[in-house]
């Protein structure tokens, strides 16, 4: 479709073509340059100057010179048509930035990641699934798995896993509306009581409705060991002993299995007792899981097999999750009081501190004063030094000229009487040459 722009730009560009008939002279035939312009004073258009000729049936413009002015006005449509095209790019760059700044900025755990028609709350309810079990053992890689993409965060791509509950909701194929909450290594025996309680009392935040299912995650690549009783000990400790009735054990490290053509019922024969007796508390709800496989098949089979483990949990506890609202309240108050002893115990650590900082400040008050006399002394001494040194410099320097003057004393006064005794010694010999005259005076006479 024709634009109003074109529709306005071919119109300007036929008006310029008749006028430029109207106004040019007449040309030699054949003639290819482009006539001289002028500048009409009226518009500011320039127009070719009329040219004076010999013939008055002389030819007018020829083909040539339409072929020239078409061309010009094409290239500027041409380049009016490039503006307008980076224009609009200009303007689609931006809106698509402030989107996906939007995408960015909004909460992806309550966003589904495929549709579901006509889904209603009622036909589909959300189900809380919480992934448990220690650091490194694949719980985010689990919760990947499901999810169907990447939506926690790894060991393999972060130098940090997971330090705080994380949640996720997921639409799967089959239904069911899963709100995964991936924990920290809430059993972990080298994380802190504090940071334990604080995360399991977010994790009981975030399912809100109760628990519809545990996925306890323990990874199948190094054999089992007191380490895993201790886990099981840790959950019921935390959870009560209810909470086997909601969990599914997700072996991770199938494709372990897979290269050493090991089957994970051939694995748990060999387990230790405690595994045996904890997978009949859990009534053998048990599935294997590769987290590292590419084949699409086999991923939507392991999480069906887990989907169908979540409705025979559903099942068995009559449609009713795991009420984790009276936990709550009691890890709360809990959790309040400890808070309380915390601030109570900081208030006199602060106590313990600023007093200790007081008597720091007084010890550091005396050190500096001894400091000061020990320092003014030693000035009061290295003055008193210098100026000896500076006194006999003095002294040193007046006897040197003391000596000096009188050295300049004592030769005058030598070269005086020097010069005194030249002049009596001539004196003298003056007086002996005259009487040495006045006796051959008197010789004579005689």
């Amino acid at each position: 479709k024709t634009s109003s722009f074109d529709l306005l730009l071919l119109s300007s560009i036929c008006e310029k073509v008749a006028n430029t008939r109207k106004t040019f002279g007449i040309y030699k035939k054949g003639e290819e340059n482009f006539p001289q312009m002028t500048s009409d004073q009226k518009n500011g258009e320039s127009f070719p100057v009329k040219e004076d000729h010999k013939k008055d049936n002389a030819p007018g413009p020829g083909l040539t010179f339409y072929v020239s002015l078409s061309k010009q006005y094409f290239w500027k449509l041409l380049v009016a048509i490039k503006t307008l095209f980076f224009t609009l790019w200009d303007f689609l760059c931006k809106i698509f930035l402030k989107l996906l700044a939007w995408v960015q900025g909004h909460d992806p755990s309550r966003q589904p990641l495929e549709p579901i028609p006509n889904a209603t709350p009622q036909s589909h309810p959300v189900q809380n699934i919480v992934l448990i079990g220690r650091t490194g053992d694949g719980k985010s890689a689990t919760g990947n798995s499901i999810a169907r993409e990447k939506v926690f965060i790894t060991r393999t791509h972060a130098t940090e896993v997971t330090q705080t509950c994380q949640t996720f909701r997921v639409v799967t194929p089959e239904g069911p509306i899963l709100n995964l909450i991936d924990t920290p290594g809430l059993l972990d025996m080298s994380v802190a009581p504090d940071i334990i309680s604080k995360e399991i009392l977010r994790c009981l935040t975030l399912a809100e409705g109760g628990l519809h299912a545990v996925i306890l995650v323990i990874s199948a690549k190094t054999q089992l060991s007191q380490e895993e009783n201790m886990i099981f000990r840790t959950l019921e400790v935390l959870f009560g002993s209810k909470i086997f009735d909601y969990v599914i054990i997700v072996f991770s490290g199938g494709d372990v299995f897979e290269d050493d053509d090991v089957t994970l019922k051939e694995y748990l024969d060999d387990s230790p007792d405690f595994i045996k007796r904890f997978l009949t508390l859990c009534g053998q709800r048990k599935t294997l899981f590769d987290n590292k496989t590419k084949d699409d098949v086999k991923k939507a089979k392991q999480v069906h097999e887990l989907l169908n483990l979540m409705d025979l949990v559903k099942k068995q506890n009559s449609d009713k999750p795991y009420d984790t609202y009276e936990m709550y309240l009691n890890m709360k108050e809990e959790n309040e009081k400890h808070k309380k002893d915390e601030e109570l115990q900081a208030l006199m650590r602060e106590l313990h501190q600023a007093n200790q900082q007081m008597l720091k400040a007084i010890e550091e008050m005396k050190e500096n004063d001894r400091r000061k006399k020990e320092q003014e002394e030693l000035e009061s001494k290295r003055r008193s030094e210098e100026q000896f040194e500076e006194l006999l410099k003095t002294n040193q320097h007046n006897f040197k000229e003391m000596e000096e003057v009188m050295e300049k004393t004592i030769k005058k006064a030598t070269e005086a009487q020097e010069e005194h005794f030249e002049i009596r010694l001539m004196g003298m010999v003056d007086r002996l040459d005259q009487m040495e005259r006045t006796l051959a005076r008197m010789h004579g006479n005689n």
